[in-house]
């Protein structure tokens, strides 16, 4: 075969692959056909829509999409329930005709599709637009009439007209704040009881006000649980009258500092009993609502409540390391793979873990003491996952049953039971002591 013949052959078997390539792979498969057909919008994917406009008995609504999350643009502004949106595009991409009847053989007013007052449209970031017009339910069935290019009137499940019908307040997103624990930096509350702030430090909270100290993580936790749990029950859109709703003076303000974003504020003023249920009026930027009085639920606590009544604040898990010094006995026991080991060797877990389980409820009796003098008759030292690094040191106390305890981070000293601190000094050298090998019983 000739040189110029084998070009030729290659050029075109380079071509047929080409196409091969960028054309036909790119086609759907037979899957693809067959969950398409029947399809009023076979080409639509949800995830690709990014503008939406709505027409329904309650007026008419714009969306847009803003990164991941849909904002409600008209009649108002402001962020759209995520579930309603997506739970619409849902319908509209997977409705299918249940039965197509070709435009000339139809009456539209007969089918509620001559002046057509529900429709939705959709746009997608190819440029498409998907747009379907609804009439009116079927007498008998569960079927509804739908117009999208005007050549034929489909008659589709009747269903999507729920998740179409809503009003202004269904299409609004009912979260007072839209944010996880972990997203908020610090956190500001004044009330009636007074002012009271705490920042994030790791896996904890440090209190900033009204005295720097450890702060109690479960009571922070719990506000910022409350709020971002409470539910809005009505929009107050306008001629809101703040002074009658206790918002001209507000009973509770709080800040929200998150790790990404602008700082959110709040305001909560009186309370109501409205079908049976407690709500509490609230302003959030300029939009005012009553929404669960539960989100005021941990607000209304004393700033003390939000101080670390425990003197350490760990899980025994995270623990790596613990370090034990009394007088001149000192040991260093660490733990890999799930086994503690002192430098002699594998050690008992049972009283490592007791006395860890014993530090980590050991509570604060009596706050702001005294910081004590000379060596300390003890100390502890963990280290450990989430960035633990703490130490303890204990003195003794002129007060019975009381021990003095400085920790790192915590302002003076703070009284300690005891015999709670003695359980986990005890036996320092003993804790360290290698386990005892095995026995095997001599055979006869």
């Amino acid at each position: 075969m000739r040189l110029g013949r084998l070009i030729a052959l290659a050029v075109v078997v380079l071509g047929l692959f080409a196409f091969i390539w960028f054309y036909e792979r790119k086609q759907p498969t037979t899957e693809e056909l067959k969950e398409r057909e029947g399809k009023l919008f076979p080409l639509m994917e949800t995830d690709k829509v990014h503008a939406l406009r709505i027409r329904n008995a309650h007026g008419e609504f714009e969306f847009k999409k803003e990164g991941n999350n849909w904002q409600l643009k008209r009649p108002v502004q402001d962020e759209a329930n995520q579930w309603a949106v997506s739970g619409l595009l849902s319908q509209l991409a997977s409705l299918k005709a249940e039965r197509t009847l070709p435009r000339a053989e139809v009456k539209l007013a007969d089918y509620g599709l001559e002046k057509p007052e529900r429709w939705v449209e959709a746009s997608d970031v190819a440029g498409r637009t998907f747009k379907v017009s609804f009439g009116s339910e079927l007498p008998l069935g569960t079927s509804a009439a739908a117009l999208t290019d005007g050549a034929h009137v489909f008659l589709v499940s009747k269903w999507i007209l729920s998740d179409l019908d809503k009003d202004l307040a269904g299409w609004r997103s009912n979260e007072l704040l839209s944010f996880f624990t972990s997203d908020v930096n610090a956190v500001t509350v004044v009330g009636p009881t007074g002012r009271w702030a705490a920042a994030r430090a790791g896996n904890l909270w440090q209190l900033t006000e009204p005295v720097a100290d450890l702060a109690e993580r479960e009571e922070v936790e719990g506000v910022l649980s409350d709020l971002s749990g409470a539910r809005i029950k009505e929009f107050l859109d306008e001629g809101a009258d703040l002074a009658a709703l206790g918002l001209g003076t507000p009973r509770f303000t709080v800040t929200l500092v998150r790790k990404e974003g602008s700082p959110l504020s709040l305001a909560f003023g009186h309370e109501r009993d409205m079908e049976g249920s407690r709500q509490v009026a609230c302003k959030r930027g300029e939009r005012v609502f009553w929404v669960d009085a539960s989100a005021t639920s941990h607000l209304a606590k004393e700033p003390s409540a939000f101080r670390s009544g425990k003197l350490l604040q760990f899980s025994t898990w995270q623990v790596d390391t613990l370090e034990l010094e009394r007088g001149k006995e000192k040991i260093v026991v660490k733990r890999k793979e799930g086994v503690w080991r002192s430098d002699k060797g594998e050690v008992d877990s049972g009283p490592v873990l007791s006395r860890l389980n014993t530090l980590s409820e050991l509570k604060v009796l009596a706050f702001d003491q005294p910081e004590p003098e000379g060596e300390p008759m003890g100390r502890v030292h963990l280290v450990g996952q989430e960035g633990l690094d703490v130490t303890v040191s204990l003195y003794p106390s002129s007060k019975q049953g009381e021990l003095l305890a400085v920790v790192k981070g915590r302002p003076k000293a703070l009284a300690v039971d005891k015999a709670k601190a003695e359980e986990v000094l005890s036996g320092v050298a003993e804790l360290a002591t290698p386990k005892p090998e095995p026995t095997t019983a001599p055979q006869n």
